[in-house]
This record gives C-alpha cells, structure tokens and sequence, in this order.
C-alpha cells in the first residue's frame, strides 16, 4: 500500500511528474509537488504541500527537501523527475552557460536532492529514490540533444552508485529510462518538431 507514504515528486507541474504525483494522491500519499512556473493542478486529493522552486538555484534547491519534511514529518520517497533539454541545437552550438544549466537540472539537482533525502532515509533505516530518466541514454540520443544525454547518462551512473549506497541502510535507488513520452516537455525546446 502507499497509503501514508511521505512523497516528493519534482517537476509535478505537468507531464510524467504530475502523473506520477496524481498516482501517489490517488493511493493515499502525503504528497510534496515541486513545480518552478505554474502551480500545479490536480483533481481529487491535494498535494500537502506544493513547493516552488528553481533547481539551477543553489540555495532554492537545499530548501525543497527541508521545506517538505517540514510539512509532512520525513520523507520515505524521492521522485526526481524534473529535466529539461535547454539549447535543443547541435552539439557544436551549444554554449557553456547552456551545457551547465543542462548539467544543473538533470544531474546536480538531483545528486543534492539525494544528499538532502538521505539523512532522513537513513535515520529512519528505509527510503525510496526513484530517478526519472531517458531510453536515450542507451543509444546516444539525437546530434542536437548531446547535453541533454549526457546530463543523463551522469543520472543513470548516479543511480547504481547511490543503489550500492543505500542498499545496507535500506534505501531503494531506481532509476526509470523513458522512452517517447507525450509530456509537454518537447514543446519547451527550441528547434523541436516531431519529425
């Protein structure tokens, strides 16, 4: 059952995060949605918190988990969801300040998320960190998306190393490789089509 579970989901504003968070609520979850723009929607049950913050933002970043477990009393999971692919271009155009909020959102954010979470998980003796990536990893992704795999290709590496980790202290590390996903997030990307 994940009725009573302590959850936080990031990047819930829309996409695979808001359906992640609407599952949680629907089962009986304490739920934390972390949004960066809007604020997020749901029908039915209500997150307990809803948090807003930029996670290129250092010191906004160390507050999300705080803030969550402030309101809900602890954290039993982590679903670092939130991405982005910034400066869709080909490889040989993108500029450092893109290739660094690439690596920001996609990899540091949730290596910091992770640090904040596991004080918590481990005090406790059990967590759940389940980190939400990309089937492009496995075969390189697209020319005019190389930073956006990368960043992920560091999440995937991330994930078996923290697994080793949290294994004796029985914290569960995931990681989940999307394929094509009808999220919204292409719709964000510069030079985008479905094509």
């Amino acid at each position: 059952s994940l009725s009573g579970l302590r959850v936080l989901v990031t990047g819930a504003r829309g996409g695979i995060g808001h359906a992640i968070a609407t599952h949680f609520l629907a089962e009986g979850a304490a739920v934390g949605a972390h949004y960066r723009g809007q604020m997020p929607v749901f029908e039915g049950a209500q997150p307990i918190t809803a948090i807003k913050a930029d996670l290129c933002d250092h010191a906004a970043r160390r507050a999300v988990v705080t803030k969550f477990v402030g309101e809900a009393g602890g954290i039993d999971v982590l679903v670092n969801n939130a991405g982005a692919a910034p400066g869709y271009a080909p490889f040989s155009e993108i500029d450092d300040a893109v290739l660094a909020e690439t690596f920001e959102i996609n990899a540091l954010a949730p290596f910091r998320l992770i640090g904040e979470a596991w004080p918590h998980m481990t005090a406790q003796g059990h967590g759940r960190i389940i980190n939400i990536g990309t089937a492009a990893v496995k075969y390189g992704g697209s020319p005019r998306g190389v930073h956006y795999v990368a960043a992920k290709g560091a999440l995937d590496a991330m994930t078996i190393a923290f697994a080793k980790a949290g294994a004796p202290e029985g914290i569960r590390v995931n990681g989940v490789r999307c394929g094509v996903v009808d999220s919204g997030m292409h719709l964000n990307v510069p030079g985008y089509t479905d094509a």
